[in-house]
């Protein structure tokens, strides 16, 4: 299986926010959904992608700014975090 990720800079940190989906599926996990939710919805439409889980590494803003706004769209999106 060969994964396809894309990388996003976000927010004033620049924190790096992942979009990954297996080549040919249409299913994506998004990592750490900072800052900016529209950069990432955007590039989720632009490849047909559906958001089927929102990972988080920690609990710290610049990693989970956008998490609320990406289950608006897709509600029985998995949402998981790294417990400390």
């Amino acid at each position: 299986m060969t994964l396809e990720v894309v990388s996003l800079p976000l927010g004033a940190y620049q924190t790096n926010c992942f979009v990954v989906t297996a080549q040919g599926s249409t299913d994506a996990v998004v990592i750490d959904p900072g800052d900016e939710a529209g950069r990432i919805t955007d590039v989720l439409a632009e490849r047909g992608l559906t958001l089927v889980a929102i990972l988080v590494t920690h609990g710290h803003l610049d990693h989970t700014a956008s998490a609320a706004a990406l289950s608006w769209p897709w509600p029985s999106a998995s949402r998981r975090s790294r417990s400390t």
